[in-house]
């Protein structure tokens, strides 16, 4: 009975996860999420940044820029998420893939499939998140 019953959490864990998951893919630049084409995008990994881009317009809406603080070792590195339009910068002491910079905005609800962005998603994604890592390090 009691190994059924992890049987059971288990498995339901799994399929709750594998429904809420967005795939997230960058491919021939553009950026794909449940396989709907959402933005244009162009990044450097070498300088460390990703820009998306308005399908259709070719606007650029979200710069997101990984920083290494100019050291070996990751412990002071972070990502700013730059909303161009919303003038408004988040700043994450996170360091990942491309792809989920672009999952964390997607599941934060920061714009939707249409590529529209969500000023007050944006802003409580900013309220919650934002570490003002600029500010505090730089600061003189």
């Amino acid at each position: 009975m009691k190994l059924r019953n992890i049987f059971l959490l288990l498995t339901t864990i799994i399929c709750y996860n594998l429904t809420n998951a967005q795939k997230v893919k960058l491919k021939k630049d553009f950026v794909y999420i449940d396989d709907t084409k959402v933005f244009k995008y162009d990044r450097n990994a070498g300088e460390g940044w990703l820009t998306l881009y308005n399908l259709d317009s070719d606007d650029e809406i979200i710069f997101i820029r990984e920083n290494d603080n100019g050291t070996d070792y990751r412990d002071d590195d972070y990502t700013q998420y730059k909303f161009l339009k919303e003038d408004i910068t988040i700043e994450i002491s996170t360091y990942t893939y491309w792809k989920n910079h672009v999952k964390f905005l997607y599941k934060n609800k920061c714009f939707d499939l249409n590529g529209e962005i969500d000023l007050k998603k944006v802003q409580n994604t900013f309220d919650k998140f934002d570490e003002n890592i600029t500010d505090r390090t730089f600061k003189n």
